[in-house]
């Protein structure tokens, strides 16, 4: 392609404000000298060094003239949106006969901004920041649009003047209002007057919202964007409910060995994470050595998860200092579906914290630097791969419950570098089958498949560090009973013989078998219930009648 080749962009907002007449009416010259006029939405065509040379197009592939059926979808939503247009100028044509009794005052100006605009205006004081309705959601206002709808306020006092047939303390106050000062008090006295709090905001748990519409994941019922909906996110693809995905589900036989069990698992389980529902309190995490697909699998998915997927470091949900400002979980309110990656060896989860993060009515407090502190009740999965797992310490159900190891055993022999740009392209066919996966959990829950049962079983073996001495020590014994004491001085022995250098201190000790054993105490001491010792020669088996605690007479 040259540079005089034509390709077909979208317009993007804010780009153009410099040049942008009073209708809205943009032009810029072409690479030939000869203007390109346009409107903010449009979609056009122009030449392609236009396109690459500079910001504010996006470029649309295919162009919409090689697709017929492309081509009259534009057609048609380029029709309703220059109607819109006509209609906004007509609204404000109307507005400019009321504001123009408004106070000539900061005060007045503010409510000039809350009549033109302020439908599409929300302001969350906690986060000091605000929201814009883009059509599609509302959107965090990280371009400034709503100073350039307070300099639009201001420029159409002129109108007002005219409305009130040539009012010269209007056109006065025109002149004066744009300035800088009084642009940043219209905005910032609007603040209060469409104020919104973060627990109202993606409030509704059964709704997920695309960029063409809003799921209703109760009924499956798709519809158009409301406001009072208050979404601020968006799916990365459309909702396309005939949508495919063939290649997907060939990668998933491929990485999963055809175990279909496992990948229903799986479908189920990221369909699940559609939802805010967190009342299975679970954890997946994904274990494999590497080339197994674990990534690719995880990627995909947080793009079709679009702004609902977060990605969050792995060390945040490790042991660490952590002050309380926490804004690695502050980042995460609102999501559903968060990826973590490889944390590095020897790290330890922080199990408290997972507790708190997948339980289905815990909230956790956190606020973002220098903002205030705020509350909300997590909605979202953690998925979290890696080559190394995390020690968890705690050998309670409290936290196993919780964790569902998949295994990703295998390693992938010929690895296509496209395969992700592939998947991409089934985006929509991918949410499909992740709805699937949700109606099937609503029928049959998570199901967890045997893989999934063992290898998390193995893991919390590998975790229990009592679990071999355990075995070769001990007997399950409903009338036995050994003082903490005598345990642990076996427990010493049984170090020395299997040479551990670092043996657990007696407080540790008691303190892990206590997860698996009654501790009591009398006068003569404390002591476990329900075990007694093996015979033990070759550990120090002397005075054995002192190593065991005769249970009371009754």
């Amino acid at each position: 392609m040259n540079g005089t080749d034509e390709v077909t962009v979208r317009v993007l907002p804010g780009f153009f404000d410099e040049v942008k007449d009073e209708d809205g009416t943009i032009q810029i010259a072409g690479p030939d000298g000869k203007p390109i006029v346009f409107h903010e939405g449009d979609v056009i065509k122009i030449p392609s060094i236009t396109a690459t040379g500079g910001k504010g197009f996006e470029i649309i592939e295919p162009a919409v003239d090689t697709d017929e059926e492309a081509a009259l979808k534009w057609a048609d939503e380029e029709i309703a949106r220059i109607e819109a247009r006509k209609a906004e100028r007509d609204r404000q044509d109307r507005l400019s006969g009321y504001c123009k009794d408004l106070p000539l005052s900061d005060v007045g100006n503010a409510e000039r901004l809350v009549k033109r605009y302020g439908q599409n205006l929300l302001y969350c004081h906690p986060w000091k920041k605000w929201y814009v309705w883009d059509e599609t959601r509302w959107a965090p206002d990280d371009t400034g649009k709503i100073m350039r709808l307070a300099k639009d306020t201001a420029m159409r006092i002129g109108d007002e003047a005219h409305a009130a047939g040539g009012s010269s303390d209007l056109y006065k106050w025109a002149g004066t209002s744009q300035s800088h000062p009084r642009i940043n008090a219209m905005a910032a006295l609007t603040q209060s007057e469409v104020p919104v709090l973060p627990a109202a905001l993606d409030a509704n748990p059964n709704l997920i919202n695309f960029p063409n519409g809003t799921l209703e994941l109760d009924t499956f019922t798709f519809r158009e964007h409301k406001r009072e909906d208050r979404c601020t996110k968006a799916m990365g693809c459309e909702y396309l409910p005939d949508a495919t995905c063939p290649q997907w589900e060939t990668f998933l036989n491929e990485i999963f060995e055809r175990n279909t069990d496992l990948i229903k698992f799986v479908q189920r389980a990221l369909g699940y994470s559609l939802t805010t529902d967190t009342k299975e309190r679970a954890i997946f995490l994904c274990h494999g050595m590497g080339a197994n697909g674990k990534s690719t699998l995880l990627n995909t998915v947080a793009t079709a998860m679009g702004e609902y997927a977060k990605q969050a470091e792995a060390n945040s949900f490790c042991q660490q200092r952590h002050d309380n400002v926490r804004n690695d979980l502050a980042a995460l309110k609102g999501a559903r579906y968060v990826t973590a990656n490889e944390a590095g060896k020897n790290k330890r989860l922080d199990e408290e914290l997972i507790k708190q993060l997948t339980g289905a009515t815990d909230t956790i407090s956190c606020r973002f630097l220098f903002q205030e502190m705020f509350e909300y009740r997590p909605q979202f999965k953690i998925w979290w791969a890696f080559n190394h797992k995390p020690e968890i310490r705690d050998g309670t159900l409290s936290i196993w419950d919780r964790v569902k190891l998949i295994p990703f055993n295998y390693r992938v022999k010929k690895i296509d570098k496209n395969l992700p740009e592939k998947l991409l392209k089934e985006l929509p066919g991918i949410v499909n089958w992740m709805c699937e996966g949700l109606r099937e959990y609503h029928v049959v829950g998570l199901k967890e498949p045997d893989v999934v049962k063992i290898a998390t079983e193995e893991y919390k073996i590998e975790q229990d560090r009592l679990y071999d001495f355990r075995e070769k020590v001990l007997i399950e014994d409903p009338s036995g009973v050994v003082f903490v004491s005598v345990l642990y001085k076996e427990y010493l022995d049984y170090c020395e013989i299997i040479n551990e250098k670092k043996p657990m201190g007696k407080n540790a000790f008691s303190n892990e078998m206590a997860e698996k054993y009654v501790r009591d105490r009398d006068s003569t001491g404390r002591y476990f219930k329900g075990i007694t010792l093996k015979a033990q020669p070759s550990l120090n088996s002397e005075n054995q009648k002192l190593q065991i605690k005769e249970p009371d007479a009754k």
